[in-house]
């Protein structure tokens, strides 16, 4: 009798956790995954915190925006929110912003191989990494960095997903 009683509870701790799992598991993946891909090129603009937040595997830094699309040579102090400025179809301006004082503008162009369009993701390369850019139903910007080359010492690539919130300043 006590068995029985023992074997009911350790079924039901069971499901819950379960249960558990499998609702974590739902909310990650809508929170992370940016939906359905189009096949134009996506538009981006938007104005969004320069840090990122909740990130799916914490990394050693959050991955600030203003590194995406400016050298550090041309920001005196780190910008709070970056305003992306679609100017034609695959054509933005980028404008760092430290409050309300901008600091900082640059031009980004695919005909000038800024970026590219796949799969309805703007794509910025590096060369050991890319990161592809799609806005969000919520305004958010998700940003997936995903290393090109798997070194040596780890076998497996890891990637890893930014959201960028958007701003009133």
């Amino acid at each position: 009798m006590m068995a029985q009683g023992r074997v009911r509870f350790l079924s039901l701790m069971v499901c819950a956790l379960l249960t558990a799992c499998s609702n974590q598991s739902t909310y990650l993946t809508s929170q992370y995954s940016p939906g359905l891909k189009t096949a134009s090129c996506p538009d981006i603009s938007g104005t969004y915190r320069n840090t990122s937040i909740n990130s799916l595997k914490p990394d050693f830094f959050k991955l600030s925006l203003s590194d995406l699309f400016m050298q550090e040579a041309e920001l005196a102090k780190r910008p709070t929110h970056l305003e992306i400025e679609r100017i034609f179809k695959n054509e933005y301006d980028i404008h760092a912003w430290q409050g309300g004082e901008r600091m900082s503008k640059v031009f980004f162009a695919k005909v000038g191989g800024d970026f590219k369009c796949d799969a309805g993701l703007v794509v910025l390369g590096e060369p050991k990494q890319e990161y592809q850019l799609q806005k969000m139903q919520d305004g958010t910007l998700a940003v997936q960095r995903k290393p090109k080359v798997v070194s040596k010492q780890s076998k497996a690539a890891t990637t890893n997903w930014y959201r960028f919130t958007p701003t009133n300043f």
